[in-house]
């Protein structure tokens, strides 16, 4: 719904610069309806193809496959397709789909950083994350403003601006990208807001610390992905700002690691990085929290 208003008030302003108001109105609201279509439509797939995910079947990764269908069992859900992405920082997400399997995706490396039982409780955690009702409506929502993103930020659209426009060096974007970023930033953040759980999101981290019976493995993954955080700003990076949330944790580092960051982007970071608590607050409230006995063959409700 945000980003349909946003379209419409986009339309007004077309309008006004038209000196039609009423068609420029009429205009954002097909655009709108247009976005809010193709976005739900496509969203069981767009963070897959996003980061053009490698399905890895059990022929190619037997014991991660093993471990998945283990420990959904344990969960009561479905196992779902596992994916790859040859990203090097150790990370994963969850595609939630309703009408096909669910999806975890995990980057190169994971299992290159963490032992297996880190690896184990990052699995678990977006197994506990899909178990979720309300995980479908995760990916209609990264889809919906990861889309605008995507249509600013693509590689082709880039390569004409900067063949006649000069190139920012601090956010590697050119003035019509850095404008049409701008507008974006607000109402994206707030459709994700609309669309996530946070609390359900915060409530995984528990969840997994109960079924595998110690915050431990889970505590010492979160350390390592994060010293391995890509220290970039979003919009200079291989990321989708609105797939931030699906991710085990925010995909890149804190703004204020990144130097000379201007502060509307050091607050769009914010923006879309602080759906999920960052690393260390999550490893804190795990320490703090009472962890019961492990779960077997029950369902986990976050």
């Amino acid at each position: 719904m945000a980003s349909f208003f946003f379209w419409t008030l986009m339309g007004f302003v077309l309008g006004l610069v038209m000196g039609a108001v009423p068609v420029g109105i009429a205009i954002g609201v097909i655009v709108g309806v247009v976005n809010w279509f193709v976005c739900t439509w496509s969203s069981e797939k767009f963070a897959i193809d996003l980061y053009d995910a490698e399905l890895l079947d059990s022929e190619k990764a037997p014991g991660m496959n093993d471990m998945i269908r283990e420990l959904s069992r344990d969960i009561g859900i479905d196992a779902p397709l596992l994916y790859a992405i040859p990203i090097s920082a150790p990370n994963a997400f969850v595609v939630p789909r309703r009408d096909r399997g669910n999806v975890v995706v995990v980057t190169n490396g994971l299992t290159k950083h963490l032992n297996r039982e880190e690896v184990q409780a990052v699995v678990t955690l977006m197994l506990i994350r899909l178990a979720d009702k309300e995980a479908p409506s995760w990916s209609v929502a990264s889809a919906i403003a990861g889309l605008p993103i995507y249509v600013a930020c693509t590689g082709d659209w880039k390569n004409v601006l900067r063949k006649k426009l000069a190139v920012d060096r601090k956010t590697g974007l050119t003035i019509v990208e850095r404008v049409m970023m701008a507008f974006l930033i607000v109402p994206c953040a707030i459709v994700l807001r609309i669309g996530y759980d946070h609390q359900s999101i915060a409530g995984a981290d528990r969840a997994t610390a109960r079924l595998l019976g110690t915050h431990r493995d889970l505590y010492s993954a979160l350390a390592k992905m994060e010293e391995h955080l890509p220290k970039t700003w979003w919009g200079r990076s291989y990321f989708n700002a609105a797939t931030a949330p699906l991710f085990a944790i925010e995909p890149l580092a804190s703004p204020e690691t990144i130097a000379g960051l201007a502060p509307i982007w050091r607050f769009s970071q914010h923006l879309f990085g602080n759906m999920i608590l960052s690393p260390s607050e999550r490893r804190r409230l795990l320490s703090e929290a009472p962890v019961a006995e492990p779960l077997s063959g029950e369902s986990v409700h976050v």
